[in-house]
């Protein structure tokens, strides 16, 4: 279940100039408040005949828009999760490098320690 955070203000802008302020809730992690731009006017509602190109570049410009926030939000979640498994793999290859090189100084000081006792005049 997603942990929803308290409410929010956000300022909105009307047509008339005015500004009010309407709660929002978080959403949670995953979720994404995305803005659409409305075109009041849609593609027939008794506009002309030259309207229809207007419309059909402006649908385009915000199917557009939309699409490079998906793949900008994609591409960030991805990275995110690329950078942890990198994190984890690093954090795991010192922890052996450390482990081995413990061992390797624990058999030099074994080493050292017989070679003294050999060595060592009567």
């Amino acid at each position: 279940m997603k942990q929803y955070q308290s409410k929010i203000r956000k300022d909105l802008l009307l047509s008339t100039g005015e500004t009010i302020q309407i709660s929002v809730e978080n959403l949670g992690d995953d979720d994404i408040m995305e803005e659409k731009l409305q075109n009041t006017c849609g593609s027939n509602a008794g506009a002309g005949s030259d309207f229809f190109h207007i419309y059909r570049k402006q649908k385009e410009a915000e199917n557009e828009r939309i699409h490079k926030m998906e793949l900008k939000r994609k591409e960030e979640k991805e990275q995110k999760e690329f950078d942890e498994r990198r994190s984890d793999r690093i954090s795991a290859f010192l922890k052996s490098t450390l482990k081995k090189s413990e061992s390797r100084k624990k058999k030099k000081l074994k080493k050292s320690k017989q070679k003294r006792v050999i060595a060592v005049p009567k």
